[in-house]
């Protein structure tokens, strides 16, 4: 068990991101306060993004997806073909509307696809993309995450929550 001491010097490191462009930790300590406009230009996607991704199958069920997103505790994930292709992006939004939409219909219900559901095409950026470029695209597009591609490849994903956790931690 730690101590009370071990916890706050834990809490107060858990939050910092490592930035491998410029190989240090952000935010940086009190002092680059004065610095903040700069040192957030330096900051991009690779150095927010989660790169352990969980993807889905358009084929998938999506009683499946619910029990996926419940069970990881996530709210949104992209889809990929056979070949590993990005063909969409799915979320607990979309799953929304479907309840919604079935609520509506006095029919049977039948099975139901990632594929009937997901969003497509998606916004996707690289590696490289600037933070302020970041929110602007899920500003203007009205979406909580972007896809980061390498070659075509999934390689990480960037959301809202990722950006306010960031920016709720750096210095005033």
């Amino acid at each position: 068990m730690r101590s009370r001491e071990q916890m706050r010097n834990w809490e107060n490191q858990a939050w910092r991101i490592w930035s491998e462009e410029s190989g240090e930790w952000y935010p940086p300590i009190h002092h680059w306060a004065i610095q903040t406009p700069r040192r957030h230009s330096m900051i991009r996607s690779r150095d927010l993004m989660q790169r352990d991704v969980i993807c889905v199958s358009p084929e998938m069920d999506v009683r499946d997806l619910a029990q996926l997103f419940r069970e990881k505790a996530i709210s949104g994930a992209p889809v990929v073909d056979r070949e590993g292709h990005l063909v969409g992006i799915v979320s607990t939004t979309d799953l929304a509307h479907l309840v919604a939409e079935q609520e509506t219909r006095t029919s049977k219900r039948r099975r139901v696809t990632v594929e009937e559901i997901m969003t497509s095409p998606v916004l996707c950026i690289d590696e490289n993309c600037p933070l302020a470029e970041m929110m602007d695209i899920m500003t203007r597009a009205r979406i909580h995450r972007l896809v980061v591609m390498r070659n075509d490849v999934v390689v990480g994903m960037v959301t809202a929550s990722d950006i306010i956790r960031f920016l709720s931690a750096w210095p005033v």
